[in-house]
């Protein structure tokens, strides 16, 4: 399961490795072998001793005496997270995933354990005790993969939990699982009944694990009738602790403090914005509409939405841009929602565009092309239409489409009035910035 602790590793931070030893001798915790075993070692002088007289010594190993009388030899020792490792069986990963199931295991051996037990303290053979109390979507031998990083998170994010009272042995850990899934289903469905395009997960909740009251299920206790009703369930759960979404980022060090903080526990004023201009080619000289891909919506004065297609014939998005602008992207479903809301205009949808896009290809649709050049010259009456038709039947299919999407998002802004506008644009940065009234309740964990 773990590397050997040669004498390079020992001594490679100097005192450090052995002064981890030293500690977990003293408090009586076992220290893992290279099969992952624990080894319980005697908290004698004599031991003590071994381990001073190896490190003045040029010594490539020193013997160790157990608490059944037998001894182990150094580099028989494991390479365990206690001393920086990690497991090499089970497919040793810095994966994310891995780390946040990790994090679950060590809640639920915490609470079997004692809060007050010590790092060292969690060996693999503790830890595995408890793997059946939790539901995750990870093995056990993968979790033992993770970064030694990962499992000192989990142990100091797991203090801080805790003391705060937001878990409790009345809870059960949960990463990948059905519980967790049926949450985001349920978010699913609140959306669908609000006509609304549905916010990505980690949008809607960032939750890297959730914490659960043992005999709780989301139908139970969560509304999906609105995302409003959603959300004002979740915010009770949260409070009474019943059911608590965890927004993990790791803490790599046991001498580093966590942080915790609750978001969208409050409802924040959303940003109120003003729309300024639109653009559908670059203002540079010689620049013209074909020989740009996509637009631009300009609101504030000085920020912009970057509106074009992230791939070739992909639904077109809006990024924001601009010094002091929130940033972050918002989707095509995300606009041809807020085009029919507040715009009264119902956009085509990805798929439509690039049939038109097709008909529009080589200039085989003449009506088709006039229709999206009278919609262009109302955003550049200085554009004319030989230049326009002749560039038209060059341009490739993936400029066709995401040109097409832009002129009609576009269009449709220019065509509303003041009011309109700005609501249109302050959804979009509200959306794309994640600074909605539909984002739900979490913790935050962090580095202080």
């Amino acid at each position: 399961m773990f590397g050997a602790m040669t004498r390079r590793e020992w001594m490679k931070y100097g005192d450090k490795r052995p002064d981890a030893l030293r500690s977990a001798i003293k408090n009586g915790d076992a220290v893992p072998d290279v099969d992952g075993k624990s080894l319980e070692i005697a908290n004698s002088k004599e031991n003590m001793n071994a381990i001073t007289n190896f490190m003045n010594s040029k010594d490539t190993v020193f013997i160790l005496k157990l608490k059944n009388g037998k001894t182990v030899v150094s580099n028989k020792i494991g390479k365990s997270p206690l001393f920086g490792g990690k497991g090499k069986g089970g497919g040793a990963t810095g994966n994310t995933a891995d780390g946040e199931s990790l994090q679950c295991l060590y809640l639920a051996a915490m609470f079997g354990e004692g809060m007050d037990k010590e790092f060292s303290h969690f060996t693999p053979e503790v830890l595995k005790k408890y793997a059946r109390n939790i539901q995750v979507d990870t093995a056990f031998e993968k979790m033992m993969g993770a970064d030694a990083a990962w499992h000192i998170s989990a142990y100091v994010s797991g203090q801080a939990l805790y003391k705060k009272g937001y878990v409790s042995n009345s809870h059960i850990f949960h990463r990948g699982s059905k519980t967790m899934d049926a949450i985001y289903a349920m978010k699913k469905i609140a959306f669908k009944n609000d006509k609304s395009p549905a916010l990505n997960n980690d949008k809607w909740n960032p939750g890297d694990i959730w914490a659960v009251k043992k005999g709780v299920t989301p139908t139970s206790v969560l509304d999906s009738s609105s995302v409003a009703a959603l959300n004002a369930s979740i915010k009770d759960a949260f409070l009474k602790r019943t059911i608590v979404g965890i927004s993990l980022k790791q803490i790599n060090k046991l001498t580093k403090t966590a942080k915790l903080t609750d978001y969208n526990l409050e409802s924040g004023k959303l940003g109120v914005h003003r729309y300024t201009k639109s653009s559908l080619k670059s203002n540079k000289p010689g620049k013209t509409f074909w020989t740009f891909k996509g637009g631009y919506i300009f609101f504030d004065s000085t920020n912009k939405m970057d509106v074009r297609a992230p791939t070739a014939m992909g639904a077109l998005n809006v990024e924001i841009i601009g010094k002091g602008a929130r940033g972050g992207r918002a989707g095509y479903g995300a606009i041809v929602f807020a085009a029919e809301k507040f715009l009264k205009v119902k956009l085509p949808s990805n798929e439509e565009l690039k049939s038109m896009a097709k008909l529009l290809q080589g200039g085989r649709n003449e009506r088709l092309a006039k229709n999206l050049y009278n919609k262009v010259k109302r955003i550049h009456p200085e554009i004319g239409w030989d230049d326009f038709w002749k560039e038209m039947k060059e341009a490739t299919p993936d400029r066709l489409h995401a040109n097409l999407g832009a002129t009609e998002i576009i269009h449709a802004v220019d065509k509303a009035n003041s009011r309109d506008r700005n609501a249109f644009v302050s959804f979009l940065v509200n959306k794309a910035g994640s600074k909605t009234d539909e984002s739900s309740v979490y913790v935050k964990v962090e580095s202080s």
